[in-house]
């Protein structure tokens, strides 16, 4: 299996416009987008994801709201990789939350 990078300009365009004004935390709403490029397959499986500043930066955000974003995938099961490490997508192992909507 090869492992892939998504690069910043390549991620930034999928992302398009992800923030909706009014609706929730910065951090929830750049979750909601990676979690559905994911889903849609835009984003392979274990594809390695920008790194938490750099990203931020491209993105106009706080580290502190990247870092909460790729946070919330980790504990949802779409990103694997800890504190200091790469961050690489995956699909969750079971029923849980942020994947109601694969079942619909």
């Amino acid at each position: 299996m090869s492992l892939r990078s998504i690069g910043l300009i390549s991620l930034t365009r999928h992302l398009g416009a992800w923030r909706a004004p009014g609706a929730g935390a910065a951090y929830r709403q750049l979750a909601g987008a990676v979690r559905l490029l994911i889903l849609d397959g835009r984003l392979p499986l274990a594809a390695r994801l920008p790194g938490e500043r750099e990203l931020a930066q491209a993105l106009g955000l706080s580290r502190t709201t990247v870092s909460a974003a790729y946070g919330r995938l980790r504990d949802d099961g779409f990103l694997t990789g800890g504190q200091g490490a790469a961050a690489r997508t995956s699909l969750p192992a079971g029923p849980g939350p942020g994947r109601e909507a694969v079942a619909e």
